[in-house]
């Protein structure tokens, strides 16, 4: 039987109900029953209260707050007068004294203060069908009457799912009403037969509270997290409403990771973790899942300085280590749990690490994981990271220059050198690949062994990378000497590739921070020969008024709170567009590294590049969506592009596959 509605907003509409009612005739729980939840109803229900349950429907929980709790002064009401007669003729069978009565939330008829609590179990998530003015407006209404009603020291009881517009509304209007105190609890339902992961519910309880003078007194807000889903299931404090609509953000995103873990995974699951008050990841974790294994279950400790280490680092080569464990450890794991730590915090070592994390096994689990340890592995110790320099720059801001030991794809020692910014402290701004190599030199007479460093300018730091040098293969067949433009430096890591690839190409790199430009030459090993001017990108063109065969805007902002991060707007305006456009020669591209987390705008700034250049083409990261490469030219460029992509040679077969899967959209 079909009790759903054709749309989410019948659920507002009386008519539905009296529907829903007359095919519903045994008692219908919202939510869960009295003993699912009376753990809250013992704690915020009196016997003696005198309470008010609003949409109450067939529900069964007035009869067990009734027998179980003694609670004998019950008033319900709803929109529905088929279901209040059933009610009614249950409740007079049953000899219990309760009021049945037809009643709308929004305009209630009963005195100032009559109640000590009002229950709500499901009513405002089926009145709130959206955050449209009206629905909102409305839903003020029933807060109005319900604070009318409510006796001082009284009880909102308010079981929801909170949704996000909802969490969000009833957060923030409570925290502008006086004389309300709220208490947030999680409540995780048990789990159903087939092993589906419940959502969380909350429960919401608000207290009327007025002092004597008429006064309010301070706000306060708690949150008290099931103890199931935390380590620490003391409350905790609350001081904005935000604060309380993230949290139930946060709990059903980790419902729904838990039932997308809960069965064999098609591909990896990452997620990060956070400590209080940080905005940067205090772990990251990759679980991967592998048939073929024998034990249940693994969690693998990254050690610090090794966490950018081929085999941790890509999907490829965590899915590698997993198979390389079946020869190691006798049979292999079906799942791994990789921990990656971030650099920014400390941890202390490999058993206060599992300690904390030993929560996460529980929920992380197979639902067909029968082993009762799940061990913890590692691989030696944490690795030093080696700090070359740091700094700082009017422009950009601090920034430090460091160095970590990894191992490549071939598994041969080197390093890794990054440039990152202290405002930006996950994101790596630059990275070079630096070979380690021994020598015999001559010192006076004797011959000795020293260490040289190599910096490998073919190693490919980033994936858009190869939507860049992929445009230049295609201009390189019929230019032998293109002229490229790129405008933003950082690090030189990109103008060094570029270089190293194309040694014919005239290059030219724009770069506003002097500061910037020292960076490259003296810790990335930037050359003298390469042309770097320190300029304003965005007017260097205009002042020049020179054509390029291709121009990259590979420059970013320094704004982490804004969703477009690369390239600044000013960039990309229909106007900067036109502008780069006029600087191309005929055949020409304009290639635009982009990263933008708002979908929206990532559309319309596709849109808008559409309707300067007559050829866009999209290539895709595995990033996801945040991360494209534009090329933009306004020749038709597909068919020669798609013949360069196919005939490019790499250092490896992945990096073939990685040029093709992001340019799908091209026919090889």
């Amino acid at each position: 039987m079909n009790l759903l509605p054709k749309r989410g907003t019948d659920f507002a509409k009386k008519d539905y109900w009296t529907d829903f009612f007359n095919k519903r005739k045994d008692p219908f729980e919202w939510y869960g029953s009295y003993m699912e939840l009376n753990e809250y109803f013992i704690k915020y229900v009196k016997p003696e209260d005198e309470i008010l349950m609003v949409g109450c429907g067939n529900s069964e929980l007035s009869d067990e707050l009734h027998d179980m709790q003694k609670c004998k002064l019950i008033t319900n009401i709803d929109i529905s007068e088929n279901v209040i007669k059933r009610m009614q003729k249950k409740a007079e069978e049953s000899k219990r004294q309760m009021i049945y009565e037809v009643g709308d939330v929004t305009e209630l008829k009963y005195r100032d203060q009559q109640f000590n609590c009002v229950i709500d179990k499901g009513t405002l998530d089926a009145m709130m069908v959206d955050d449209s003015d009206e629905t909102c407006q409305l839903i003020a209404r029933m807060f109005d009457e319900i604070g009318r009603v409510l006796k001082s020291g009284g009880r909102y009881i308010l079981i929801t799912l909170a949704q996000e517009h909802i969490a969000k509304f009833v957060a923030q209007e409570f925290e502008l009403r006086k004389g309300w105190m709220l208490r947030l609890h999680e409540h995780i339902p048990s789990g159903s037969e087939d092993g589906v992961i419940p959502l969380p519910v909350f429960v919401i309880v608000l207290t009327r509270l007025r002092y004597k003078d008429g006064t309010a007194p301070d706000k306060l807000m708690e949150i008290f997290p099931a103890v199931e889903a935390h380590s620490n299931p003391k409350p905790m404090r609350a001081y904005t409403a935000d604060e309380i609509s993230d949290f139930c953000k946060s709990r059903q995103e980790w419902s729904q990771l838990k039932g997308l873990v809960s069965r064999t995974l098609q591909s990896e699951v990452h997620f990060s973790m956070y400590s209080k008050g940080s905005d940067v990841p205090r772990f990251d974790l990759y679980v991967v899942d592998d048939s073929r294994g024998v034990r249940d279950m693994a969690f693998f400790i990254v050690a610090a300085g090794r966490e950018f280490d081929w085999s941790y680092s890509s999907p490829q080569g965590r899915k590698q280590f997993l198979n390389e464990l079946r020869d190691m450890t006798g049979g292999g794991f079906k799942r791994m749990v990789y921990v990656l730590k971030n650099m920014v915090h400390s941890y202390g070592n490999n058993d206060q690490v599992k300690e904390e994390l030993s929560w996460l096994v529980k929920e992380l689990k197979h639902r067909k994981c029968y082993d009762r340890q799940i061990p913890f592995l590692t691989e030696g110790e944490d690795q030093a990271r080696s700090y070359v320099a740091s700094g700082k720059s009017e422009l950009s801001g601090e920034y430090i220059i460091e160095e970590s030991k990894a191992r490549g794809q071939d598994g041969s020692e080197c390093a890794y050198r990054r440039l990152i910014f202290k405002n930006q402290p996950t994101l790596v701004q630059s990275e070079c690949k630096v070979k380690m190599e021994f020598e015999r030199v001559k010192k006076g007479k004797k011959k000795i062994t020293k260490l040289r460093r190599i910096f490998d300018k073919s190693y490919v730091a980033s994936e858009y990378y190869y939507g860049l040098v992929s445009a230049l293969d295609m201009i390189a067949k019929n230019v032998k000497e293109p002229k490229v433009l790129v405008i933003g430096l950082g690090g030189g890591v990109l103008s060094n590739f570029l270089e190293a690839r194309y040694p014919a190409a005239a290059l030219t790199s724009v770069e506003i921070d002097p500061v910037m430009v020292k960076i490259a030459r003296v810790y990335f090993d930037l050359p003298e020969t390469c042309n770097v001017v320190v300029a304003d990108g965005l007017k260097f063109l205009e002042e020049r008024k020179e054509q390029y065969d291709l121009i990259i805007l590979d420059v970013d902002q320094k704004d982490p709170s804004l969703a477009l991060r690369c390239p600044p707007e000013p960039f990309i305006t229909e106007s900067s567009l036109e502008m780069w456009k006029n600087g191309l020669r005929e055949g020409g591209v304009l290639a635009i590294n982009l990263v933008c987390r708002h979908s929206e705008q990532r559309v319309e700034i596709v849109k808008r590049c559409e309707k300067v250049f007559s050829t866009a083409i999209v290539g895709n990261c595995t990033e996801g969506d945040i991360n494209k490469t534009l090329l933009l030219s306004a020749s038709n460029i597909r068919k020669p592009l798609a013949e360069a992509v196919k005939a490019a040679t790499w250092q490896s077969e992945q990096d073939s596959q990685c040029v093709a899967r992001m340019f799908q959209s091209l026919r090889f």
